[in-house]
C-alpha cells in the first residue's frame, strides 16, 4: 500500500499555499536533542547531560588554567541551538523562507569553525593528566596534556568517577595527546560518532534542512481583490486564456461566464525565477523558499472581463474576423 502523504496548506499573503514535498528536519532535530538529553554523566562523564554541555560550549571558562581562552559566549553551540529552535518554532505552518535558509547556511559556517582546530573545536580543549603503569600513577612523573576529554587511566586510577562514570576504555576515542585528534561527545553531537546513529549529527540535520526547504514545491491558490490583469504576462495563463476566450463565443459574443469557469481553479504552470518573482509579488508571498510549481486564481466576473479586454488589446493573434463588433462592445458580463 502506498504511503499516505500528509497534505500541508497554509495562508500566506493573498494565497493559500499547498506544499508538495516532505519537511523532516524538525523531527530529526527533536530526535537529536532528545539523544543529547539522554546522554548523562554515566555515559559521558561530568555532572550534566550532553545537551547542557553543548549549551555551555563557547562560554568563557572560570577555571584558572583557561583564563586566557578567547571564548566570549557570543559564539558556540549555545547560540547555534537557539537559532535552530527559533527558526522551527516561528514556522508552525511548515512554510519556510529564504531567510531561514540563510540562517542555516550561516550555521554551517559556524559549525566549520568547531572543526577547525581553533578555540571552539571541542577536540582542542586541554586537560592535565599523568602517566600510569598497571593502573597506578608513575611516581614523580611529569604532567602531560590530553585534548578533548579528561577520562583516562589516570582519572580511573584515582577513582574519581566512582561507579557512575564511563571507564577509560569506553572514553578512549574521546581524547588524544595530539590536539584536535580526539572525538569527544560534544564533537560527536555536532559531526557524528558512535554515540549517535547514522544521519543524526547536527551538521547533517542542518544540511537536510537546507535541501528540503529549497526542494519543496508549492501550488498557490490566489485570492485577492486586486486586478489580475498583470497575470496576462505569465505564458501559461495567457495561453489558457486565449483558448478559453476562443472557445467561449456565444452568438458571436464572448461569454464572460464561460471564460471565468474555464480559468478559475485551474493550475497554471510557473517556470523560472522571473515568473516565480512575478507571481510572488502579485500574491504577496515574497521570500517563501522552494519551488513555485503552479498557481490558481478565483476571478470575479468583473475581473474576468478586464483580463479578456487586456488579452485582446495585447494579442497579435486576434483578428477582426474573430469578432462581430468592436471587442469592447461584445465582451459582456
Amino acid at each position: 500500500m502506498a504511503k499516505k502523504v500528509q497534505k500541508v496548506t497554509a495562508k500566506v499573503g493573498d494565497a493559500t499555499l499547498q506544499r508538495r514535498g516532505t519537511i523532516s528536519f524538525p523531527d530529526k532535530y527533536k530526535k537529536w536533542e532528545n539523544q543529547c538529553k539522554s546522554l548523562g554523566p554515566s555515559r559521558i562523564g561530568g555532572k550534566v547531560s550532553l545537551l547542557a554541555w553543548l549549551k555551555r560550549h563557547g562560554q568563557p571558562s572560570k577555571k584558572p588554567s583557561r583564563t586566557n581562552s578567547p571564548n566570549t559566549g557570543l559564539s558556540g553551540m549555545g547560540p547555534t541551538i537557539e537559532t535552530i529552535k527559533a527558526v522551527i518554532n516561528k514556522r508552525p505552518n511548515g512554510i519556510y523562507y529564504e531567510k531561514d535558509v540563510e540562517d542555516f547556511e550561516d550555521i554551517l559556517d559556524d559549525l566549520a569553525e568547531y572543526d577547525s582546530g581553533g578555540s571552539l573545536d571541542p577536540a582542542m580543549i586541554p586537560f592535565t593528566t599523568y602517566p600510569t603503569r598497571d593502573g597506578k600513577v608513575i611516581p614523580d612523573a611529569e604532567a602531560i596534556t590530553v585534548y578533548g576529554h579528561y577520562i583516562d587511566e589516570y582519572f580511573e586510577s584515582k577513582g574519581w568517577g566512582g561507579t557512575g562514570s564511563p571507564s577509560a576504555s569506553a572514553a578512549k576515542g574521546w581524547l588524544s595527546r595530539t590536539a584536535g585528534e580526539g572525538n569527544p561527545p560534544v564533537k560527536q553531537a555536532i559531526f557524528g560518532g558512535p554515540l549517535f546513529g547514522a544521519g543524526l549529527s547536527l551538521k547533517e540535520i542542518v544540511e537536510i534542512a537546507i535541501e528540503e526547504i529549497n526542494k519543496v514545491g508549492y501550488i498557490l491558490e490566489i485570492k485577492t481583490g486586486r486586478s489580475p490583469v498583470a497575470l496576462v504576462n505569465v505564458p501559461s495563463f495567457r495561453s489558457k486564456l486565449a483558448s478559453a476566450v476562443r472557445s467561449s463565443l456565444v452568438d458571436g459574443n464572448i461569454s464572460v461566464k464561460q471564460v471565468q469557469s474555464k480559468m478559475n481553479n485551474v493550475p497554471f504552470k510557473i517556470e523560472g525565477d522571473k515568473e516565480k518573482a512575478f507571481v510572488a509579488a502579485y500574491s504577496k508571498t515574497q521570500g517563501v523558499a522552494g519551488e513555485f510549481e503552479a498557481f490558481e486564481v478565483n476571478m470575479s466576473p468583473a475581473n474576468t472581463k478586464k483580463v479578456i479586454e487586456t488579452w485582446m488589446a495585447t494579442s497579435r493573434g486576434v483578428k477582426e474576423r474573430d469578432i462581430v463588433k468592436s471587442w469592447v462592445d461584445i465582451v459582456r458580463v
